[in-house]
């Protein structure tokens, strides 16, 4: 099986958050919290790994459809989060050498299937929680309602002995471990919450705030507060006698929020939210701006029917960074760009092998460079930017999307605005030139296919109902419109003086 990514876990895990806080009791049995919360982080990730294995599948329609992907939040946040990893001794002290070996850059193939995973995580989190992390040796105080844990080398740093070794092992103290936390103070401040705890992970004398974590009976939850997080990665570095810290902020404010919430049985809701509205600048990079969101994400999986949900909710993202179309090696953020959001709602049910999509859309989204504006997204301006349709894979194997109301996008660029940043002059494609695309049925389903090649015909796309028209604002003439039952393909060459795009475009029969 193909290992979870750093971006997929690494990002959430110290990059998101936790919850709630629950009322504050004068007292607190700190052992019989922490028993708890070890023993419903095990189950939570015992519920998640039964409820997205299917989805993670290579075999899976989700990869047959949909392909892979990057991930979206590297762009948006990971400058925020660099430098945030505690060393790998000490990580792998408090998280286990199973979710370690998830957040490194260079992951061996596992031949675990993605449940198998997520049980041996949660089976070392437990253990951890249990064996090495809530016991007597760490215990350092109990004051109002909050049992504060310091974590010292022996037994934090003492790996978990495998289920294989005799009973009665006690593996030696991993003496790099020992060394961090001799440098590094770090506490958990554990609160009772609801049927759960609330653990804050503090760093040196003064208890900065690295990462929440929350554990329930139904929720596996973590937050992180950008600036807190900062100054306390920032600290570790500085006490290992490492290099001055990776990054330098202008700004730096927001929090994110991470969670593994179990519905019912087998069925999980993996979501990250943006609480507080995150502004990020880089002291000579970029500056990226995104409003509040609830979610910014979230993933439902049902494993027991085999069907998951994503809902997409990013607000009004800004992003200033380098415009160097020369490689010169300037530093500025004269290139802007800005968008409206990213929203709307896809169903994948793989027994049927479709995903449904219900208002998906993207707001207004500009590119502009010292504020003139070079490239303008539209996408169903009179529609409220949004659209609903399916995806499906035949029984034959063939890729099929069906829209409605329609798909009514255009791009228009203005490179020529900024001709003189450039050492040869713009692409005429890009130049002063605006694309349209349009797939409608008279507000009926409109249908596209794809069209394999055979003996007579190069391959392309089926408009199966509606009409496919594709556009050029300099050669209107030259729009290529393909009626239900045709298909679009391409020829080559294309002909002498024709548009540059559209001339290589054509509508023909299918066979």
């Amino acid at each position: 099986m193909r290992p979870i990514s750093r971006s997929a876990l690494f990002f959430p895990i110290f990059a998101a958050g936790a919850a709630g806080v629950g009322c504050e009791s004068a007292a607190i049995d700190e052992k019989a919290v922490t028993q708890k919360a070890a023993l419903h982080a095990q189950a939570v990730m015992h519920e998640t790994g039964l409820a997205v294995g299917f989805t993670m599948a290579d075999e899976g329609t989700l990869k047959k459809i949909m392909g892979s992907s990057g991930s979206a939040a590297d762009s948006v946040v990971a400058p925020a989060l660099s430098g945030s990893q505690p060393p790998t001794a000490m990580l792998k002290a408090m998280v286990g050498p199973m979710m370690t070996r998830k957040m490194s850059v260079v992951q061996l193939p596992s031949m675990m299937t993605p449940e198998e995973q997520f049980d041996e995580v949660g089976h070392e989190l437990r253990r951890l929680m249990e064996e090495r992390l809530f016991v007597d040796a760490n215990f350092e105080s109990k004051v109002d309602g909050t049992a504060t844990y310091l974590l010292h080398a022996d037994p934090t740093c003492r790996p978990l002995p495998a289920d294989s070794d005799p009973p009665g092992t006690v593996p030696a103290i991993d003496p790099e471990c020992a060394m961090d936390f001799e440098k590094v103070a770090v506490r958990i401040a554990v609160k009772a919450d609801g049927d759960g705890a609330l653990m804050r992970v503090l760093i040196g004398a003064d208890r900065l705030e690295l990462v929440t974590v929350g554990v329930r009976s139904d929720e596996l939850s973590l937050q992180v507060n950008l600036p807190r997080a900062k100054a306390a990665s920032d600290y570790i570095q500085t006490q290992l006698g490492e290099a001055a810290p990776v990054q330098s902020f202008e700004r730096l404010a927001g929090t994110l929020r991470f969670s593994l919430k179990k519905v019912e049985a087998r069925t999980v809701t993996a979501s990250l939210s943006i609480p507080e509205a995150i502004d990020v600048a880089l002291i000579d990079g970029p500056a990226i701006s995104t409003a509040a969101a609830n979610p910014l994400f979230a993933v439902t999986s049902d494993g027991s029917g085999k069907v998951a949900r994503l809902d997409v909710g990013l607000g009004a993202t800004r992003v200033d960074t380098t415009w160097d179309p020369q490689n010169a090696g300037v530093k500025n953020r004269d290139l802007r760009v800005d968008t409206a959001g990213l929203y709307g709602h896809l169903v994948l049910k793989e027994a049927s092998q479709e995903i449904t999509l219900t208002e998906v859309g993207i707001g207004q989204t500009k590119v502009a460079v010292r504020g003139t504006t070079i490239f303008d997204l539209n996408l169903n301006a009179d529609t409220m930017r949004r659209f609903s349709g399916r995806l499906t894979s035949t029984a034959a194997g063939v890729a099929q999307v069906e829209v409605t109301p329609k798909f009514d996008l255009s791009l228009a660029f203005d490179y020529n605005a900024v001709a003189a940043d450039f050492s040869t002059p713009p692409e005429a494609t890009v130049g002063h030139e605006t694309y349209a695309v349009s797939l409608v049925n008279g507000g009926a389903p409109a249908v596209l296919q794809e069209a394999p090649a055979t003996a007579t015909f190069a391959g392309g796309v089926k408009v199966v109902a509606g009409t496919l028209t594709l556009g050029v604002a300099s050669a209107p003439a030259e729009a290529v419109t393909v009626t239900s039952g045709r298909c679009l393909t391409s020829r080559d060459p294309a002909p002498q003086g024709s548009n540059p795009v559209l001339g290589k475009l054509v509508a023909a029969d299918c066979d």
